[in-house]
C-alpha cells in the first residue's frame, strides 16, 4: 500500500515525466521498464527511475538464469528491498537472456546510479523485436 501511493504521489508530480530521462528511441512497458535494441539484434533491458523512486533501498536483486526465455510481460526481476518487500518487475520484451549485469549483483543499489545505461539489468536475443516494441511506448 505504501509503495502504491508513493507511486500514485509520484505520477501526480511528474506527469508525462513518468519515464525519467532514459535514452531517445528507447521503449517502455508502463513507466516500469525499458528496452532497447541494439545494433547486434539484442536488447539491453532495464528499470526505469520512476520505477526505482518508488521502492526502498535495493538490498539485492533476483536475476534469471542465463538461457531463460522471458516472455514479454512476464517476470524479468525482483528487486529486494530494506523495507522486507519484494517487488516483481515486469519483462518488456520476450527472448532468451543472453547475459545479466554482474556489477548489480555485486551492488545492486548502483541500479540507481545511472538506470537507463550502465544499471541496465539483462542483455537478452528477442523473440520477435519488431511485433513486441510495437506494444511498447516510445520516448
Amino acid at each position: 500500500v505504501t509503495r502504491a501511493c508513493r507511486a500514485s504521489e509520484l505520477r501526480l508530480t511528474l506527469g508525462t515525466r513518468m519515464l525519467g530521462a532514459g535514452h531517445r528511441g528507447d521503449f517502455h512497458l508502463g513507466a516500469q521498464t525499458w528496452a532497447r535494441a541494439e545494433r547486434d539484434g539484442t536488447a539491453l533491458l532495464g528499470v526505469t527511475e520512476f520505477q526505482l523512486q518508488t521502492v526502498a533501498r535495493i538490498d539485492g536483486i533476483e536475476f534469471p538464469a542465463v538461457d531463460t526465455e522471458l516472455r514479454q510481460g512476464g517476470r524479468l526481476v525482483c528487486l529486494l528491498t530494506t523495507d522486507g518487500l519484494a517487488h516483481k518487475v515486469w519483462s518488456p520484451l520476450g527472448g532468451r537472456v543472453l547475459a545479466c549485469n554482474d556489477r548489480l549483483r555485486d551492488q545492486p543499489e548502483s541500479l540507481r546510479d545511472d538506470p537507463s545505461g550502465a544499471g541496465w539489468i539483462v542483455r537478452l536475443l528477442p523473440v520477435d523485436l519488431d511485433g513486441e516494441l510495437a506494444n511498447l511506448i516510445r520516448s
